[in-house]
């Protein structure tokens, strides 16, 4: 796949350091070049333009020395670098960034455990998720080796075969398992009984769900020319795709971002929200196909 350039996006430090650690890695893998963006959000007017232009001179001093000082216990001696001090409203600034240099994926960290951060996770990391302007790795862990261990979810909405070929571009070497989690919601199922559905007929639906998702999962497969193992799962997607990563020891999480039908199951935006939230590891959530439907 064609990787020109990264945007890692980082606020504070030591944290940051993981989300530079992450970018390098996969810049260093595609040959690509990184753009760091740091976004100083300043309330209010400044108090005059001396102090304005004094003020906002040492925020960036600032902001850039931390970063640079980050880089110097990393190895990024071999890529090229560019590092964007910006102040505006984080959300915008990283958006039009990505835009403005052509980044092909954003790294942004999930600061889990952070009360404060955790409110920033559900502003701006989420709401960057949400505009999906470029696949976004946010990464939960500190400093770790490169993804080896990919877990895809899919949920047979349009999105489910970009996302796999943009992780397995993405992350060659790695080993993939695809899985989809299928349930019928309470509302639906309620629905079916008040209109005399028995308890058979019933299991016959979950069955014909089930049958249905494990022919998405062959059919996806298929279109890779490298090893996929697959699994059907049981249950509120969010909460059985973390139990399978916890459980199998992924690095990496992908989602597409494709809306299932009420009959497959709800899967919506809330799910990679809570998936980043709780997962164990990383997370890629990849952009819906051009011209397709988002969340």
């Amino acid at each position: 796949m064609a990787l020109a350039r990264l945007l890692a996006a980082v606020d504070r430090f030591p944290q940051g350091e993981a989300v530079l650690a992450r970018t390098l890695q996969l810049a260093r893998a595609h040959g690509a070049a990184v753009t760091i963006a740091h976004v100083i959000d300043v309330p209010g007017p400044l108090p005059s333009l001396d102090l304005g232009e004094t003020l906002r001179a040492q925020l960036e001093r600032g902001a850039r020395d931390r970063i640079e000082a980050a880089l110097g216990g990393l190895d990024g001696a071999d890529i090229d670098i560019d590092v964007r001090i910006v102040l505006g409203h984080a959300v915008t600034c990283l958006t039009d960034l990505a835009r403005d240099v052509g980044a092909g994926l954003m790294v942004m960290g999930a600061h889990q455990g952070d009360r404060l951060a955790d409110r920033i996770l559900g502003s701006t990391t989420d709401r960057v998720m949400a505009l999906g302007c470029v696949p976004l790795v946010v990464v939960r862990a500190g400093i770790a080796p490169p993804h080896a261990r990919v877990l895809l979810a899919a949920d047979g909405g349009p999105s489910d075969e970009a996302a796999l070929s943009f992780a397995a571009g993405l992350l060659p070497q790695a080993s993939l398992h695809l899985v989809q989690a299928v349930r019928i919601v309470q509302q639906l199922e309620e629905a079916i009984l008040r209109i005399g559905t028995g308890p058979e007929e019933m299991e016959a639906h979950r069955r014909a769900i089930a049958d249905a998702a494990a022919r998405n999962l062959r059919e996806l497969a298929a279109t890779l020319d490298r090893p996929v193992t697959l699994r059907v799962m049981q249950g509120d997607p969010a909460d059985a795709i973390v139990r399978a990563a916890r459980r199998r020891g992924s690095d990496l999480i992908v989602l597409g971002r494709g809306r299932a039908g009420l009959f497959r199951r709800a899967f919506v935006g809330s799910v990679a929200r809570r998936v980043v939230r709780d997962a164990p590891c990383d997370v890629l959530v990849c952009r819906p196909p051009e011209g397709g439907r988002s969340d």
